[in-house]
C-alpha cells in the first residue's frame, strides 16, 4: 500500500489475512524498491500522489503492471508522467469486475491461536541509522489495539450526549468486504 493513512487499510488487512506493508508516500523509487524486495511484495496499491514513484519502483522490482491497482483515478493535471496509470484499474473498477464474476474466493479463517503468529503488517522503521528495518506485527496485536481504542472511546463517551461522542449510534464504518472482489482480479482466488 503506497498511500497516506486511510481507515479502510485496517479492514483490508484482516479481511484478506494477507501480509501488508504500507510504504511511506514520500519514499523515493530506490527506497520503495528496497521495501518491495524486503517484503517480497507481489501486488501494489498506489495512491495517485505516489503514482510516478510507485510505477518506477515496480518496474525496477519486477512487479508486472497487471499486479498494480490505483486507489482512485488521478486527475489528468496531477499525473506527473503523461498517461501514467491510464491502463491501471482502480479499486472501484476491480470491485465492479469482481462483482461480474462467479465467486471463487473463500474468506480465510485463522485457526485458534494463529492470530498471535500470523503476520498482518510488515512495518518499516525510519532508517535513521541505516536501512529501514522491518517490524512484524501479528493480527492479534492489531485487533488488541482496536479493542483498546473502543474501550477508551466507551470510557470517554460514557457521560457525553450522542452528538458529542467519538463514536455515536448510527455512525457508519468502512468495511473490508469490497476488497475481496479485487482479489479475484489480481489472482487471489
Amino acid at each position: 500500500l503506497i498511500s497516506a493513512n486511510a481507515p479502510a487499510f485496517r479492514s483490508f488487512i484482516h479481511y484478506t489475512l494477507s501480509l501488508n506493508s504500507g510504504a511511506n508516500p514520500s519514499y523515493t523509487a530506490d527506497e520503495l524498491v528496497y521495501q518491495i524486495r524486503t517484503a517480497k511484495a507481489s501486488v501494489l496499491f498506489l495512491h495517485p500522489d505516489s503514482l510516478a514513484v510507485g510505477l518506477a519502483a515496480a518496474r525496477t522490482a519486477g512487479i508486472r503492471p497487471d499486479r498494480i491497482a490505483l486507489f482512485e483515478r488521478p486527475p489528468s493535471a496531477s499525473a506527473s508522467v503523461a498517461g501514467a496509470g491510464a491502463d491501471l484499474l482502480t479499486l472501484d473498477e476491480l470491485v465492479q469486475e469482481g462483482l461480474a464474476q462467479p465467486r471463487r474466493w473463500a474468506e480465510p479463517r485463522l485457526r485458534p491461536g494463529e492470530g498471535k503468529t500470523k503476520i498482518a503488517l510488515l512495518l518499516f522503521s525510519s532508517g535513521t541509522t541505516g536501512r529501514p528495518k522491518a517490524v512484524m506485527i501479528p493480527h492479534h496485536s492489531v485487533i488488541a489495539n482496536c479493542v483498546q481504542m473502543k474501550q477508551y472511546a466507551n470510557t470517554v463517551d460514557a457521560a457525553r450526549p450522542n452528538a458529542k461522542k467519538l463514536y455515536a449510534a448510527g455512525d457508519v464504518a468502512l468495511g473490508g468486504a469490497w476488497f475481496a472482489f479485487f482479489l479475484r482480479r489480481l489472482g487471489g482466488g
